[in-house]
């Protein structure tokens, strides 16, 4: 007769932390090839550094006392909660396991009004598992494709040698990023994403001081280093009217984190301008020995056909899509 299996479901604290190590390095492991995570997994000490002093908050499934599911997730301004992963140590049962975790999780907050949405990337082999949280868990989902340009690649020049803009129009002038530009850098990220998919997932978007919230991330290096000569701002008669941010998430991966265009400008060519400024900028850094990135990329939504075309059109390719799933709190009350 087989051993029957005894589940349980804690809460990470400083107290049992430490009884996951096997399970947290196989996480490590698989968390940039596995799970497309641009920068790797902490270190288990500074993992447990995190836990400790509340940074991260982590769930974890035992089966006879043995260690199987890791469920991390961090409380974000603006009431949503992001959860970053959810990983089983082995293929056994993964759907099982992870259902489990995922209910004790949303178990845990169903009776609070303090959180406005739980926001989940399912990057990598996460994706398997959309339609159980579809289906049984009433996630919404969000697609999203992230494009590359890929500096080994000759066909990624080619198509970029062979763009021909028109000179920008008369009145408008773009420069590098200056701190000065920052209040009217955020007030366009605001009128861009307000009413965007990206908002459904990501309530700062949603208002002014959230989109301040995100230029202060960029700017200043959360996100990687910020590349403030490769980000490009649109000037029209000396005023900031668009902005494409740029930071360097890692030494061999350059990002496009935000790219924007107040809506009395649009659709006069401006946003290929600049983002092609962005791409020569980057290149030129790259020429003179300072970065070394493998490719530049950024993130799309999967039916924003005109920005997909945009980005195609100056040598970028779409290197995978994935779905962003997110669920609002039926109890939040504004």
């Amino acid at each position: 007769m087989s051993e029957a299996i005894i589940v349980t479901i804690e809460e990470l604290n400083s107290a049992n932390v430490g009884n996951i190590k096997d399970l947290y390095e196989s996480f490590k492991v698989q968390s940039q090839k596995d799970y497309k995570m641009d920068m790797p997994a902490l270190k288990y000490s500074d993992f447990c550094e995190a836990i400790n002093h509340k940074f991260l908050n982590a769930m974890v499934l035992f089966e006879n006392s043995a260690p199987k599911a890791l469920l991390i997730y961090v409380f974000e301004n603006y009431k949503s909660v992001e959860l970053n992963i959810i990983h089983v140590i082995d293929k056994e049962r993964v759907k099982e396991r992870k259902s489990k975790i995922l209910a004790a999780f949303i178990d845990l907050f169903k009776d609070r009004t303090d959180w406005k949405l739980i926001s989940y990337p399912m990057l990598g082999i996460q994706e398997k598992f959309v339609q159980t949280i579809a289906s049984d868990f009433k996630f919404k989902l969000v697609g999203q494709a992230v494009v590359n340009f890929n500096f080994d690649d000759m066909l990624s020049y080619q198509i970029l040698k062979k763009v021909k803009l028109d000179n920008l129009p008369e009145g408008y002038t773009i420069s590098g990023w200056d701190d000065k530009y920052f209040d009217e850098a955020a007030d366009i990220i605001y009128e861009t994403f307000k009413n965007s998919k990206d908002a459904l997932f990501d309530p700062r978007f949603k208002n002014l001081d959230g989109a301040k919230q995100v230029v202060n991330n960029i700017v200043s290096g959360l996100f990687g280093n910020f590349l403030a000569k490769a980000t490009t701002i649109l000037l029209n008669e000396g005023k900031p009217v668009g902005i494409v941010f740029c930071n360097l998430a890692t030494p061999i991966l350059a990002n496009v984190p935000l790219i924007g265009v107040k809506s009395g400008h649009k659709n006069k060519g401006l946003a290929k301008y600049i983002l092609r400024n962005t791409l020569e900028e980057v290149l030129a850094l790259i020429n003179k020995g300072q970065i070394f990135p493998q490719e530049l990329n950024a993130a799309v939504e999967t039916d924003n056909y005109p920005a997909l075309k945009m980005y195609r059109r100056l040598g970028f390719s779409e290197s995978y899509t994935y779905p962003h799933a997110y669920f609002d709190n039926p109890n939040y009350k504004e």
